[in-house]
């Protein structure tokens, strides 16, 4: 019977550890942790705010690799690049230029 418990007593803690993690297209991720998706965006697994963990981005990532974290502009070079999340939830990201010829947008 004492076996029995220290079985159960191990798959329980085996479970919980691996409820600590986030998983994101196959791959997990310890609560904190942050990485690179595609070279597009920065991703970190945090707390979802009802016990759980979820993966947000934070930031997007410039042609040149540069971060603009969500809900901010950075002016790189000429170029203004905005990064926001909409109303639906989903992160945006696109960057305007002037060089003379007028005002462009473009969307990554």
């Amino acid at each position: 019977m004492k076996m029995r418990s220290l079985i159960a007593v191990i798959c329980l803690v085996s479970y919980c550890m691996c409820q600590d993690k986030c998983e994101y297209e196959g791959r997990h991720y310890a609560k904190g942790e942050i990485w690179s998706l595609h070279g597009k965006y920065m991703m970190k697994c945090e707390d979802d705010g009802a016990g759980g963990l979820r993966t947000t981005i934070t930031h997007c990532l410039t042609p040149g690799g540069e971060k603009v974290l969500v809900g901010t502009k950075k002016y790189i070079k000429g170029a203004e690049y905005a990064c926001k999340r909409g109303e639906n939830g989903a992160v945006q990201f696109g960057w305007n230029s002037d060089f003379g010829r007028g005002a462009k947008y473009n969307q990554l």
